[in-house]
Formats: C-alpha cells, structure tokens, sequence
C-alpha cells in the first residue's frame, strides 16, 4: 500500500489538533471530512503529530530508507566536509556520489 501524501498527513494533524490532541475524535473528524479517502489509524495521526514536534520529516525518504551507509563513505563525506566547513552533508555526499559512482 501506497504511503500517505504530505497533504494528507496534513489534514491528519489538523483533525488532531482540532479536539486538542484526542486521536481518536481527531480520526472521527477525519473520517467525517474526508469519507471517500482511506483512513489511517488513530495511532498514525499521532504517530504524523510527533513526528513534527521532534522537527522529523512526516512522510519518511522511502528511497533510502533502511539502508546501511557503509563507514567508508561516512569517512569521504566527513573529509570532505573538513576540507570545506561550509559545506553541507548533502552537498558533500552528491559530490562524492557524482565523483564515485553508485558506491556512494
């Protein structure tokens, strides 16, 4: 099954917050608003609201997810990064990964 959209992660919290963080009322009134949709679970809407407060993304990088970065690569990108201190962790693992091929 699909993952849910940003949107609809969304509308989750909305709903949540509406009867003051009560999950359950908070997936009635999702239920109500949006009956043609599939529904998450009542665990899932707080799962999406916490997910917020720890400032986490909501809809998890499902490309990257679960696979192990190899401590040779976590070395480049740090020696890249102490070579150039304004450059970020992203930006110095694209570069490798331009420069390294797929390895990265």
């Amino acid at each position: 099954m699909a993952p849910f959209s940003g949107r609809e992660y969304g509308e989750m919290i909305m709903c949540y917050v509406e009867p003051r963080g009560n999950a359950r009322e908070g997936l009635r009134i999702y239920v109500e608003r949006y009956p043609d949709r599939r529904h998450p679970s009542d665990s899932r809407i707080t799962y999406a609201y916490q997910r917020v407060l720890e400032n986490r993304p909501i809809v998890p990088n499902r490309e990257s997810a679960g696979k192990p970065v190899r401590s040779e690569t976590q070395e480049r990108v740090l020696d890249l990064v102490r070579q150039n201190p304004r450059l970020g962790t992203r930006t110095a693992a694209r570069l490798l990964r331009r420069n390294h091929g797929a390895r990265v």
